[in-house]
């Protein structure tokens, strides 16, 4: 891997200024990044908050082929072993992550990037009790992509990367709260808000190993139900055979403002996604959503399923994309094979921020959820898992 300058510093030794960090309204991006690409060559352009777009796309030294195999070796390094991240994984992850991140931003807005983490640091550790019950916005990254993709939650801010200096807080999901999008579809620059009703609630698409008693789906429904919310378990589906609009059928119907997944998922050597639901039915291929019309916004859509983020950096029109064509609010999903208990246990973590603390918004109940997973589990599951769309789900 290239060594490259990292930062900026004072030539005659003194102390570095501080950047001055942008502020902007809370709807508003604290950055914007757009990724482009000329034949195989990557260009990016970004703009902070309250500031003027930067001029022309300028190179970033990466192909589409380097950053497709940076993100196969964080994807593959991020593979847990018993469900956790051990120290020589998260150094691997690091290097890779910190080296993406200095060809991608300038020093300059490298400095920014890390003034700005090092402020939400601070009021973690001046207000603990505050922070931890969801009542900091994370500062938002919009990222819109020409079917470039890259794990943004796991670039590294830091420049010590000694195995042993690893810190779970330097990684930019640990910070900040990325949005995905795609360049050529998107047309909004600030994000917007879709109200969450109790009586609209949740529906949650379950395969047989998910649907058992004390399994994640039962334990969803349980959630939303303390609080007084609508939740239903889909009905099973009578076998494979049962056709295949049936499924679309099914989530066609759904009246909720949530649709959560709890299952297992695979997407083959052709690109052709298959989820999983009860009594073995397996839809194959993007027909599985082809009928849903929602007018004007859908459901948000929570893909507890392996792998059914962007496989790789030329991925981008997968099912997720398609969803975001139709009209859904949002997408969550992993971008790698995730053990079901900690699965659920970030799933868990999410619905309990969402429900019952005072962030009452989904982009903050992920962000807290990937902290405490981290914090109570020792594992990085939640940083994997990334946010598509522009819109948040606000509980009213």
């Amino acid at each position: 891997m290239p060594k490259k300058k990292l930062s900026r510093r004072p030539a005659d030794g003194g102390v570095e200024r501080r950047p001055v960090i942008p502020t902007g309204d809370v709807s508003e991006p604290f950055l914007i990044v757009e990724l482009s690409r000329d034949k195989e060559e990557v260009f990016v352009s970004t703009q902070f908050s309250r500031q003027r777009p930067q001029g022309e796309p300028r190179a970033t030294g990466l192909s589409v082929k380097d950053i497709s195999d940076y993100y196969a070796r964080v994807i593959s390094a991020c593979h847990p072993r018993h469900g956790l991240m051990e120290v020589s994984t998260l150094a691997s992850v690091a290097e890779i992550g910190n080296y993406l991140f200095t060809s991608i931003f300038t020093e300059d807005e490298q400095d920014i990037l890390r003034a700005k983490a090092q402020d939400v640091r601070d009021v973690e550790e001046t207000n603990s009790d505050t922070f931890w019950l969801g009542e900091t916005t994370p500062p938002k990254v919009l990222v819109l992509s020409d079917r470039i993709n890259v794990p943004w939650e796991l670039l590294y801010l830091s420049q010590d990367l000694h195995r042993s200096g690893i810190e779970e807080g330097e990684f930019l999901g640990s910070s900040f709260f990325v949005h995905q999008d795609s360049l050529s579809s998107s047309t909004e620059r600030y994000f917007l808000e879709k109200p969450f009703k109790k009586s609209n609630g949740i529906r949650v698409f379950a395969d047989n190993e998910h649907f058992t008693l004390g399994q994640e789906a039962p334990r969803v429904v349980q959630l939303f139900e303390e609080v007084s919310s609508q939740a239903c378990l889909a009905p099973s589906f009578e076998s494979e055979n049962s056709g295949r609009g049936e499924l679309a059928e099914a989530i066609n119907d759904c009246s909720e403002d949530i649709i959560h997944f709890a299952c297992h998922a695979d997407i083959d050597t052709d690109g052709e996604v298959r989820i999983h639901v009860r009594n073995g039915y397996v839809e194959s291929g993007l027909t599985l959503m082809a009928r849903i019309k929602r007018s004007p916004v859908g459901p948000l859509v929570f893909l507890n399923a392996c792998e059914l983020s962007m496989v790789d950096s030329s991925s981008y029109d997968t099912l997720i994309n398609h969803l975001l064509k139709k009209r859904f609010a949002a997408v969550v999903a992993t971008e790698i094979r995730v053990d079901s208990e900690l699965a659920w246990k970030f799933s868990n973590s999410v619905y309990e921020y969402f429900l019952n603390y005072s962030c009452r918004s989904f982009h903050r109940a992920i962000f807290y959820a990937r902290r405490k997973l981290a914090r109570d589990y020792d594992s990085m599951i939640g940083y994997t898992y990334n946010y598509y769309g522009i819109r948040d789900l606000a509980f009213v």
